[in-house]
């Protein structure tokens, strides 16, 4: 005696397979809108890092141009400092040359 598949079990079949696809786009439509959001959260953070990363380089920036003016200043203060202990020299010289008289 040959079995074969009655119209039920083709039709139960069939409800089968379609709740499957029906479940399976589900699943596939809910994994791509995850993804799309976990995708904009790490553009999110990127955008964070890169502003991080913007304000320490201008802060780089700003200490490097502070320190080269410092530098600058601190040569010209070096250079007047070394101008006026020449001239108290040279007035302490004349002072005990004036004594000596």
């Amino acid at each position: 005696m040959a079995m074969g598949l009655t119209d039920d079990d083709k039709q139960w079949i069939a409800d089968q397979s379609r709740q499957s696809e029906a479940r399976l786009a589900l699943l596939i439509t809910n994994v791509k809108e995850s993804l799309e959001e976990e995708i904009g959260q790490i553009g999110v953070r990127i955008d964070d890092v890169v502003l991080r990363l913007d304000r320490q380089g201008s802060y780089w920036q700003t200490g490097r141009r502070w320190s080269a003016r410092m530098d600058d200043w601190a040569e010209k203060f070096d250079k007047a400092l070394e101008v006026k202990d020449r001239q108290i020299a040279e007035l302490q010289d004349r002072l005990r040359r004036l004594e000596q008289k």
